[in-house]
């Protein structure tokens, strides 16, 4: 990839549906983590969880009323994609320690998006515990 500097997913939802669920939550968190601040800018939802570490795993959630957007840098990540839930999912993995992991997916008219420290696989986990 080189020369292109980041990568954009567009998730775009087939019709609005108005009795959509509007909440997300993980079922499944590390130990020790727990909710600490939720953000409600506009339609779209960010909410933190930290461990008495101060380690953060950040879901952000907005509805994909139009298309709906996220960028990656490709300097410092490495994408693949992978179904999970049935549903397309990116897993993106920092390339050095000072960079965080990340797994970006659409679920029912939503784009959600996990960024952490955590191993891509943990955020694997907390990603099929959404609900």
């Amino acid at each position: 990839m080189s020369g292109i500097k980041f990568t954009s997913f567009i998730f775009q939802s087939e019709a609005s549906d108005t009795n959509k669920k509007n909440e997300w939550r993980p079922e499944y968190l590390p130990t020790g983590y727990h909710e600490n601040i939720v953000e409600k800018l506009g339609k779209s939802t960010n909410i933190e969880y930290v461990d008495p570490q101060g380690n953060i795993v950040y879901l952000s959630y907005r509805p994909e009323e139009n298309d709906t957007n996220t960028s990656v840098d490709n300097e410092n990540h490495e994408i693949e994609s992978k179904t999970i839930n049935g549903q397309k999912t990116y897993i993106i993995k920092a390339t050095s320690e000072e960079f965080e992991n990340g797994v970006i997916w659409s679920m029912e008219g939503y784009t959600l998006s996990l960024w952490s420290k955590l191993s891509k696989d943990e955020l694997i986990k907390i990603a099929q515990s959404v609900d």
